[in-house]
């Protein structure tokens, strides 16, 4: 007959004190105690399930009853005495469960016994577990004796619920909390375990255990258990993520950036690809603000120990504006209060990421740069002070703007003759009661005799040709993930961009695609693909082409997607593009540039060039001129940015 399985929770709990994880506090009042022979006669040990009450207590009556040593803070383990209570048949040791155990003939008769001196050790220990669950009578009963108990006897009371105590009972007794685990600390664990068991594992869905564990020591050896017979003596992210229900680490990351692009196609393309996991989706999106909490600490440099946060984490709070970090945080919070009331909570998941992308324009230095620009219609105010100061201003090549003032006035200027790049901006300047002064020599413009017959904002806007990007296009957030043709390029913009480079219909083969990134980046909208195969070719480029194989250099946000149906379908779908056969190859790179890279440098360019044309505008020159530093520019965006 094979010898039993033990489970993880039982295998390997701590034998002494050193083998504890966390509780510092407790431990290093305790051995104080035992090596000064200050040992009190009662203990309270609360927190919640899983933390070592009950380790403790018994280490500790291994540490009062140790053959070898004697009373000392580091029981030998080997002896007798030690092994007993190890295996819990150690007569000294009178374990009770006081949820079955909760009447008072109960009590009084484990009273009885405590008169006699122990039958082996040096003190018999009293350990009552889950003590909150006693009669109101139990209490009474077990007052003066845990008060006033014999020399030889000690009492170690463990509870989860320490409120309903009485005070009597708890001025009577040396109370330790015991705190919740750190998933750091966890997860070191779990590593040390596996690595012990000669387990393969990998670490995020170790940290998916940590976090399901939700402080719990003991829950997350269970889960470990669990996660190993599942995945047949291994413990891999996507068996993990698969049995709880959860996210992985890589995939949460890959959300946040999408939040960053401003990709909300990309984003809904994820979360069509996570519920395959059938997530609880409560808890992804409480994932979510733990992410964005860690992103905070990272803006802040508030991290505690090196390591904290991850790398990843660092890289992505580097794009991140502080403000859009709160404003993210701020919107998950609320409709995570508002979760249960929910008709749907996928639904309201996929809302609240909208939210977070569609209030992204509202914030200063926020991206992505194509970002929509926000228009409001209001009332003409003191801002026709200032419009009035602009019109006068030497006419000359330039661009029209749009000024916000923080009374949530907005005039739109035409845009006088010349090509520059059109830009919006926010200013916030204290309220007028009067029209500012001219200049010396200026002639005040003339005032609309009806102010009815001023034309509404919107009349302002000039009117775009059949070859222009309608004016709405231009205020929809770009999907980087989704197919499409390449869209046309503003006729107000110079400089070169993908949709010169030649059709991808037209390329005889792959070899014009190889080191050539534009073309690359182009030829990716033109394919019949979504999702993760998209995405692996987005964070990828090729770099070499020898019939029938494409080799292609990833770069660390394309890894998470390297799959072999992922490259499966890659290859068909450029196969049925370019009538050939194709077989993808992947490499890992370090400094890899990919067509997500590229949209987002040529985002920058675009965004530099419109801030230097906006800066050395004779208008906002003279605009500056006159309010100074009460004139402040809060957001610049191109007004018609390249589509790539």
């Amino acid at each position: 007959m094979s010898e039993a399985y033990q489970v993880l929770a039982r295998r390997w709990r701590p034998k002494n004190f050193h083998q504890l994880v966390g509780q510092t506090h407790v431990t290093q009042a305790l051995t104080y105690a035992l090596d000064h022979n200050r040992i009190h006669h009662a203990y309270l040990f609360t927190g919640t399930r899983g933390v070592g009450k009950t380790t403790i207590a018994r280490i500790f009556a291994k540490s009062l009853n140790c053959k070898t040593r004697g009373v000392s803070s580091e029981p030998c383990g080997e002896c007798e005495h030690c092994r007993e209570i190890d295996e819990g048949r150690f007569p000294d040791l009178i374990e009770v469960d006081a949820a079955s155990r909760s009447r008072v003939e109960e009590t009084r008769e484990l009273l009885d016994n405590i008169p006699y001196a122990p039958v082996k050790g040096n003190y018999k220990v009293y350990l009552i577990d889950e003590v909150h669950m006693f009669s109101a009578s139990s209490f009474n009963a077990l007052l003066k004796t845990l008060e006033e108990p014999p020399e030889h006897v000690k009492f170690i009371l463990a509870t989860t619920d320490p409120q309903k105590l009485p005070a009597t009972i708890l001025s009577r007794c040396l109370q330790f909390h015991l705190k919740n685990m750190s998933e750091r600390q966890i997860t070191d664990h779990l590593v040390h375990i596996l690595d012990s068991e000669h387990a393969a594992y990998d670490r995020d869905a170790l940290q998916l255990l940590a976090n399901a564990a939700a402080g719990s020591m003991r829950d997350s050896l269970s889960l470990l258990d669990q996660a190993l017979a599942y995945g047949q003596g291994e413990v891999r992210s996507r068996d993990v993520a698969t049995l709880l229900g959860a996210v992985p680490e890589p995939q949460l990351n890959q959300m946040l950036h999408m939040l960053a692009d401003g990709n909300a196609a990309g984003l809904r393309q994820i979360l069509d690809a996570l519920d395959e996991y059938a997530p609880d989706y409560a808890n992804l999106l409480l994932r979510l603000l733990q992410q964005i909490q860690k992103i905070t600490i990272v803006r802040l440099n508030a991290e505690r120990y090196p390591g904290e946060i991850p790398a990843e984490l660092h890289a992505l709070a580097a794009r991140l504006p502080v403000e859009l970090v709160q404003l993210w945080y701020q919107i998950g919070g609320d409709t995570w209060q508002n979760l249960p009331y929910q008709p749907d909570a996928r639904m309201a998941l996929e809302m609240n990421l909208l939210r977070m992308i569609a209030l992204q324009p509202l914030l200063p230095d926020a991206e992505p740069q194509q970002a929509p620009i926000i228009r409001e219609a209001a009332p003409a105010t003191a801002a026709d002070d200032l419009t009035a100061i602009l019109q006068d201003s030497p006419p000359s090549e330039t661009t029209a703007v749009s000024i916000n003032t923080d009374n949530n006035t907005q005039t739109r200027l035409p845009a006088p003759s010349g090509e520059t790049t059109a830009a919006s901006i926010n200013t916030d300047n204290s309220a007028h009661t009067e029209p500012p002064a001219l200049p010396s020599g200026t002639t005040p413009p003339p005032v609309a005799a009806n102010p009815e017959e001023t034309p509404p904002p919107w009349e302002d806007i000039p009117a775009a040709d059949d070859n222009d990007i309608p004016p709405w296009v231009s205020e929809t957030i770009p999907d980087e993930s989704a197919p499409a043709s390449a869209p046309p390029v503003a006729a107000t913009t110079e400089k070169k961009t993908v949709a010169d480079a030649p059709a991808c219909d037209d390329a005889p083969s792959l070899e014009l695609l190889v080191d050539n990134l534009e073309r690359w980046s182009s030829f990716l909208t033109t394919l019949d693909l979504y999702e993760y195969p998209l995405l692996l070719l987005e964070n990828s480029i090729p770099v070499a082409w020898q019939a029938p194989r494409l080799s292609l250099q990833t770069g660390a946000s394309g890894i998470i997607f390297d799959q072999k149906q992922n490259r499966e379908q890659a290859a068909a779908a450029i196969a049925a593009k370019l009538g050939i056969d194709c077989i993808i190859d992947i490499q890992p790179g370090d400094a890899v540039t990919t067509p997500i890279d590229y949209r987002r440098q040529q985002s920058a360019a675009q965004q530099k060039q419109a801030e230097t044309d906006f800066h050395n505008h004779p208008q906002v020159q003279a605009a500056q001129a006159v309010f100074g530093d009460s004139l402040r520019v809060d957001n610049i965006q191109p007004t018609n940015p390249s589509q790539t």
